[in-house]
């Protein structure tokens, strides 16, 4: 919010002076940098560095929104200004909502399959996760929690694991995604720049 609230007056007075394609293009490319670093985050990462790679991403917002909306607006007559504007609101608001629909069905089904690649993984054949389980019923015997619970104890926090995992994947996938969308809107942003 800091970084869109310090941007977009500097941003306002680029768009006056350049053509609006510019600063767009350029925020796209920083929105899609700053969503790809986020795809490399796990619960590992360290917040200041989820912090920079938002504001990587909020910079580059902060250069798209001012250049588009008065390339949106410039071409209407005065006595239209409000409508356009009202108009351009509700467009904006009605891409956000969809847009952001279309994201939580992407990530809950990568979450899901690798939810179900991961569990698949987890058999009496996968030395690691059978080491991992002795270790956990270990510590459940250190910490006094009777024997008979130590097996179904150490799969449960087992499946609670796979499960962080698979959501953590499913949402660096969101995050590739994100990028995507926004590296394909070059596309209509180099045809703004045809168009002048």
């Amino acid at each position: 919010g800091v970084m869109l609230m310090v941007m977009f007056p500097v941003s306002g007075r680029v768009a006056d002076h350049v053509p609006a394609h510019i600063p767009i293009m350029a925020g796209l490319l920083f929105f899609a940098a700053g969503a790809l670093l986020m795809s490399g985050a796990d619960v590992n990462t360290a917040f200041w560095s989820v912090a920079i790679f938002t504001m990587v991403g909020r910079f580059g917002m902060a250069l798209i929104m001012p250049p588009l909306v008065s390339s949106a607006l410039k071409t209407l007559p005065p006595e239209d200004l409000s409508r356009g504007s009202g108009a351009l609101n509700f467009i904006r608001q009605l891409g956000g909502s969809c847009g952001i629909n279309i994201l939580v069905i992407w990530m809950e089904q990568r979450t899901q399959l690798y939810n179900d690649v991961l569990t698949a993984t987890q058999t009496p054949a996968n030395t690691a996760s059978v080491e991992w389980l002795a270790r956990v019923r270990e510590l459940m015997n250190a910490g006094g929690v009777p024997e008979a619970l130590h097996q179904s104890g150490a799969l449960h926090y087992l499946g609670s694991v796979v499960e962080a995992q698979a959501g953590t994947l499913g949402f660096q996938d969101g995050f590739i995604f994100i990028a995507g969308v926004f590296i394909c809107a070059l596309i209509p942003t180099w045809i703004l720049k045809r168009a002048r």
